[in-house]
C-alpha cells in the first residue's frame, strides 16, 4: 500500500483499557428525569458501564481530597432526534446509546455523586417539531449542553441551533457551522462531509494501483450520487469540487436520488458508467447505500467500479436493506471510531459486553450506539476537567465550551476516538480508512490521521 500519510501529521495512540464510570452530564438544576411530551425514554436494565478514560485525567477516588461531593444534586441532559420519520433506524440506537451510558453512570455513582436527569425529544424528522422543541429547551429547560441527532434537519436548524448558546453536539456538522470563534457553540464529533469526501478520494489516489476494479482504467474517475436534501449535499461542496480539482480528481458525474426506500438507482448507474466512472460515491445512509449496491450487483459491475461513501454509510443499519448481505462487501468509507469487529480493541469486547447486558438488539450494534457513547466520552471528559477547577459544581455553558474547545488529541474511552477540538475549525479531524471485509467486519486499511488538508 502506498504510504497515505502524506504532509499529514501521523498520531500515535497507545489503546489503553481502564474500565470504571463515564457519565454524559449537563447543567446542574433539573429536578426530573421523566421524559416531557414528546419525547421518548426507554426502562433500561441497570448494568454497570464498561469504559476506559483517557489518561490525561485519572478519576478521583472517593479518599482524594479533592473530590467534587455532588451527592443529592440532580444533573440534566438534553438529546433530540428523529425517532420516527424516515432514516430513524440509524439515530435510535445513538439515543439508546446515550440512555445506557446515562443508566449505568447513575448505578456506578454518577459524576462526583450527582444523579443524572434524561430528556429526550423526538422530532420525527421534522423541521418545526424541532423549532418548538428548541424553543421550549431554551425557554424552560436550559441544559448546558444539547446533543443533536437529526442528520436531515442540522443544515436547515443551524441558525437555531447556534442561537441556544449552549455547547452543541452534532454527529456531523458543516464547515460554516464550525468555524473557531468565541461566540460559536457547535462542535462537530466528526469531520463535515466534504472533508471526509476528500480524504477517500486522496486515499484512493495513493493507493489506485491496490484498489481499483480489473477493469478500471488507471486513472481514477469520479461519479458523486446521493440524497437531494441536506445530508445528500454535504460531500460534494463547492469547496470539494475545487479541492478534487485541485488535486486533478476528475468529476465525471453528479445525481440525485429520491430518499424514498423503493427508489430506483439504475439509471443513475447506467449514466454514470457511460462517462467513464470507476469510483461511485454514495452521499446517503442506511437504505441509500443499500438502494445503490443493490443495482449494483444486479448490473454486474464489480469489475468496472468501486462503490464508497461517507462514514455514515458505514454501519451494519445497510444490511438490513441489501438483497444479499455479501453485497456491502468491498464498501470503502472514512471512519473517526473504533468499530465493534476490533478483535485488537480490549474496549469494544467491553462495549459487546455491555450491550449485551443492555437486553439490547443486534440493530443496536451499530454506528449509532458507538457514536452516542463518544458524546458521553467527550462531554464527560470536559464536565469533569471544569469541575475539578473548582465552584461547588456550578457552570455556564460559555464555561463549558471553553473546556471543550481546549481538547487537544484526548483519547475517548481509551480507544473509541480521538477528540481535538482546538484547531481552525470546531471539529475533529482524525480518520482512517475502512473497508467492509464481510458482514459486519469493518476492516481498517489506513493508519489513524490527522487530515489537515481541509478543503
Amino acid at each position: 500500500m502506498a504510504n497515505f500519510r502524506s504532509n499529514r501529521r501521523q498520531l500515535k495512540t497507545t489503546w489503553g483499557i481502564q474500565f470504571i464510570s463515564i457519565v454524559f452530564v449537563l447543567a446542574v438544576g433539573a429536578a426530573s428525569c421523566s421524559t416531557s411530551s414528546g419525547g421518548l425514554q426507554t426502562t433500561i436494565p441497570p448494568t454497570g458501564m464498561p469504559t476506559g478514560e483517557s489518561e490525561r485525567t485519572p478519576p478521583p477516588s472517593a479518599a482524594s481530597p479533592t473530590a467534587m461531593d455532588l451527592r443529592g444534586r440532580k444533573i440534566l441532559i438534553v438529546q433530540m432526534g428523529n425517532m420516527t420519520g424516515r432514516g430513524s433506524e440509524f439515530i435510535l440506537p445513538m439515543v439508546r446509546g446515550v440512555q445506557d451510558a446515562v443508566e449505568r453512570a447513575n448505578v456506578e455513582d454518577g459524576l462526583f455523586g450527582a444523579e443524572l436527569a434524561l430528556e429526550t425529544y423526538n422530532t420525527s424528522g421534522e423541521a418545526e417539531a424541532a423549532r418548538q422543541i428548541l424553543f421550549h429547551v431554551q425557554e424552560n429547560v436550559r441544559p448546558a449542553v444539547l446533543i443533536f441527532l437529526d442528520a436531515e434537519l442540522i443544515a436547515e436548524l443551524g441558525s437555531e441551533l447556534s442561537e441556544l448558546k449552549i455547547p452543541v453536539l452534532l454527529p456531523y456538522a458543516y464547515k460554516e457551522m464550525l468555524a473557531a470563534a468565541a461566540e460559536n457553540y457547535i462542535f462537530g464529533l466528526a469531520p463535515p462531509m466534504d472533508v471526509e469526501l476528500i480524504y477517500t478520494l486522496q486515499f484512493l489516489q495513493e493507493n489506485w494501483e491496490e484498489y481499483k476494479p480489473s477493469l478500471a482504467l488507471s486513472e481514477l474517475k469520479l461519479a458523486v450520487i446521493g440524497w437531494p436534501n441536506g445530508f445528500g449535499r454535504a460531500g460534494l461542496t463547492d469547496d470539494a469540487r475545487k479541492h478534487l480539482e485541485a488535486i486533478r480528481i476528475e468529476l465525471v458525474y453528479e445525481d440525485t436520488f429520491n430518499a424514498s426506500y423503493a427508489e430506483d438507482a439504475s439509471p443513475l448507474l447506467r449514466q454514470a458508467m457511460r462517462a467513464g466512472a470507476n469510483v461511485i460515491y454514495v452521499q446517503a445512509f442506511a437504505h441509500g447505500p443499500a438502494i445503490v449496491l443493490n443495482d449494483y450487483y444486479w448490473m454486474g459491475l464489480q469489475d468496472q467500479a468501486l462503490v464508497a461513501g461517507p462514514s455514515w454509510a458505514l454501519d451494519t443499519s445497510v444490511y438490513g436493506y441489501l438483497t444479499k448481505p455479501e453485497y456491502f462487501d468491498g464498501f470503502l468509507a472514512p471512519s473517526s471510531l473504533a468499530w465493534w469487529s476490533d478483535s485488537e480493541n480490549p474496549l469494544m469486547a467491553a462495549l459487546t459486553a455491555d450491550l449485551e447486558e443492555a437486553h439490547r438488539t443486534p440493530a443496536d450494534k451499530s454506528l449509532g450506539r458507538l457514536i452516542g457513547y463518544q458524546a458521553v466520552g467527550v462531554v464527560h471528559f470536559a464536565i469533569r476537567a471544569l469541575l475539578e477547577k473548582g465552584g461547588g459544581g456550578d457552570f455556564t455553558g460559555q464555561d463549558l465550551r471553553g473546556e471543550l474547545v481546549g481538547l487537544d488529541g484526548v483519547q475517548v474511552l481509551n480507544g473509541l476516538a480521538i477528540i481535538s477540538f482546538s484547531g481552525e475549525y470546531q471539529f475533529s479531524p482524525f480518520m482512517q480508512m475502512r473497508r467492509v471485509e464481510s458482514a459486519g467486519v469493518f476492516q481498517e486499511i489506513s493508519p489513524y490521521t490527522e487530515f489537515s488538508e481541509y478543503p
